[in-house]
């Protein structure tokens, strides 16, 4: 899984890149450090799908490890991934 939430940079992990790394799971975290809805959080997005896009990334998952309404949360993941991708294309 790509995410900060590891203390890895996300994007370091874009370079080693192979066909299995083509979908990515992402989730958000809110300033305390519990789950939020993506886009909702404190995760830099748009930058980390800057060079998910350089190394081949063509699908962004939702993930919510504590989600208390899944379709909720579902919606406002595809929104937020809509938004922002095409802002960062």
């Amino acid at each position: 899984m790509i995410s900060n939430a590891a203390l890895v940079h996300p994007y370091a992990k874009f370079s080693t890149a192979d066909e299995w790394r083509r979908f990515a799971y992402v989730k958000d975290r809110g300033p305390d450090g519990s789950f939020a809805d993506l886009g909702t959080g404190d995760i830099d997005f748009p930058r980390i799908f800057s060079h998910g896009r350089e190394a081949g990334v063509i699908e962004y998952i939702v993930e919510r490890d504590s989600e208390p309404h899944p379709l909720d949360t579902a919606r406002v993941g595809y929104d937020y991934l809509r938004d922002v991708r095409f802002r960062t294309c």
